[in-house]
């Protein structure tokens, strides 16, 4: 999957414009999450949650980390949130193949990352460290 092997490779540049921008969680969805993902022309659609309540602050957040995200990917970013899902059946197809890229938890899990503590929940083979069934920076499985 393109996009985790692009944020992968330049993971302390994404965590840091995250965090910066109070983005409480991140998911990608759309061509950037599948096989259909055309290098020329493909967007990438992003899902973002920011941590911040009052409105005015929010959507000034909002703007600069969409601008950013254009610059880190390269490429035009199509950033929505929650509230600007209206349509139903746009909401259920997201929902289905979004992947997460960020959240919250990150910082335990990079605190964890460093503790020979935790090694019980790295999985060797991705040099990730996974929760449940799901994981992070990496391609989840199809429900």
């Amino acid at each position: 999957m393109r996009i985790v092997k692009e944020i992968h490779g330049r993971k302390k540049e994404f965590l840091d414009l995250c965090r910066q921008h109070q983005v409480k969680s991140l998911y990608a969805f759309g061509s950037s999450v599948t096989d259909y993902f055309d290098e020329k022309r493909s967007d990438i659609d992003l899902l973002v949650e920011i941590d911040e309540a009052d409105p005015i602050e929010r959507g000034g957040l909002l703007m600069d980390f969409w601008d950013q995200m254009e610059v880190f990917f390269g490429r035009k970013v199509d950033l929505l949130t929650d509230s600007s899902i209206r349509n139903p059946i746009l909401r259920q197809s997201i929902d289905k193949k979004m992947v997460l890229l960020f959240n919250e938890d990150m910082e335990w899990l990079e605190a964890a990352s460093r503790n020979p503590a935790f090694d019980f929940l790295k999985d060797p083979a991705e040099d990730v460290y996974s929760l449940k069934n799901g994981s992070l920076l990496r391609e989840q499985d199809e429900k």
